[in-house]
């Protein structure tokens, strides 16, 4: 997480291959068992997308990418039974999310931030 001026092309290219291409890949390499199964596929996004975050262009843009695919893929399979949804969950304690979350009030903050009154 850091502000757009530093961060590079290779940077969004490579969340976009970890997020984006990564999942087009595994989806295409399960898409008959799945198919076969009924089966349902569940894709990653993050709040970050819909909020606008400061400092979260490289990760909004990969997960908006995911969440345009999610959408394309639940049209495209549909039909043959297939589902594909999408979940944005928020912060969660995680090694990214450390040097936020091990910052006192700023863990606080963030926790009455979400209805539950809690990360994760």
């Amino acid at each position: 997480l850091k502000p757009v001026k530093r961060c590079t092309l290779a940077e969004f290219r490579a969340a976009s291959d970890l997020n984006v291409l990564s999942a087009v890949e595994a989806l295409k390499a399960l898409e008959k068992p799945l198919k076969k199964n009924s089966g349902s596929a569940v894709l990653f996004s993050t709040v970050a997308v819909q909020q606008g975050l400061a400092n979260h262009a490289i990760v909004s843009a990969a997960k908006g990418a995911i969440e345009g695919l999610t959408r394309a893929l639940a049209a495209e399979y549909a039909a043959s039974g297939l589902r594909v949804n999408c979940v944005a969950p928020s912060i969660s304690e995680s090694a990214m999310a450390e040097p936020m979350l091990g910052k006192e009030a700023m863990a606080a903050a963030l926790a009455k931030a979400h209805p539950l009154g809690r990360v994760g």
